[in-house]
């Protein structure tokens, strides 16, 4: 007779993932619609891939990678995501920064557009990466500058 042992960690794990699952779907759907808006909007189909990329990559790896964050409030970790997560990620270049605020910018204004976030919060985010850029560019060349140093 075979025993099964049930492990709360191994519980906890499971349903994590499905919550995961349940939001990847969420923001899956909500990127589909972008897309749909940046055709309709006359967007080039090389432009409207790297949005949507970009957006995905924030959306579904940052927003999940340490916690359950919906799109919806991830405009509130912006300054993380680019000053710390992304550079020692994914960017292998400061354009791609630029690249990538441009696209969570327009990501966030079509939220606005279809009332998932406020123009309040729309306004703030905003703000603030005018505000932070310039830093998280500069910040972004010291850290390609330490990495040359190393090698």
């Amino acid at each position: 007779m075979s025993r099964v042992i049930y492990s709360p960690v191994l519980v906890f794990h499971q349903g994590y993932f499905y919550l995961v699952k349940e939001q990847v779907e969420r923001n899956e759907k909500l990127i589909a619609d972008y897309a749909e808006w940046m055709k309709q909007n006359k967007l080039s189909e090389k432009t409207i891939n790297k949005h949507l990329n970009n957006v995905s990559l924030f959306a579904n790896d940052f927003l999940l990678y340490s916690e359950i964050t919906p799109i919806e409030k991830g405009h509130i970790q912006i300054d993380y995501y680019f000053d710390y997560w992304f550079k020692r990620k994914v960017m292998s270049s400061v354009t791609d920064l630029k690249e990538n605020i441009t696209s969570i910018k327009k990501f966030y204004t079509y939220l606005n557009s279809v009332n998932k976030i406020s123009k309040i919060d729309l306004d703030e985010m905003n703000f603030y990466i005018k505000k932070a850029k310039g830093d998280w560019i500069k910040n972004a060349n010291n850290y390609f500058d330490d990495l040359m140093e190393d090698y």
